[in-house]
């Protein structure tokens, strides 16, 4: 074999090892590590939405506030990826709020999280973010 087909047989080999090595190195949490959505409910309330990467997982914080309103019910639904993982009522505090946090596993591909929360009246809040 001449040097120069030697030559030109070793560099595509080393590129091949090279982009083997490329190909198995662990891929990082790249893009967005938090998504933050906020909006308002249909009357007098609003809310904020909150997904953070955090511990191999995915941290979802909800937060429904209806000013100075404490003592006011809300039926809140919150689902990833359209499967419902919270149901529950919750009450406003002193402060006219609500705060939820759950930590969730991180699916493989995005994760879309949204949640309908039902007020006094006619009170609907709804919104969602995708991570």
């Amino acid at each position: 074999m001449s040097d120069q087909r030697r030559m030109a047989s070793l560099l595509a080999t080393s590129l091949a090892l090279g982009a083997l090595v490329l190909a198995a190195a662990p891929v990082t949490a790249g893009g967005v590590g938090a998504v933050e959505r906020e909006g308002n409910c249909t009357s007098a309330a609003d809310w904020r939405l909150e997904v953070e990467r955090e511990d191999g997982g995915l941290q979802v914080d909800l937060r429904i506030r209806q000013d100075d309103q404490a003592g006011r019910v809300y039926d809140i639904r919150i689902r990833q990826n359209g499967h419902k993982f919270f149901d529950a009522n919750r009450t406003t505090n002193a402060d006219g709020e609500i705060r939820l946090r759950r930590h969730r596993p991180n699916k493989a591909g995005s994760d879309t999280f949204s949640f309908k929360a039902l007020g006094p009246g006619t009170i609907v809040c709804r919104g969602s973010v995708t991570i």
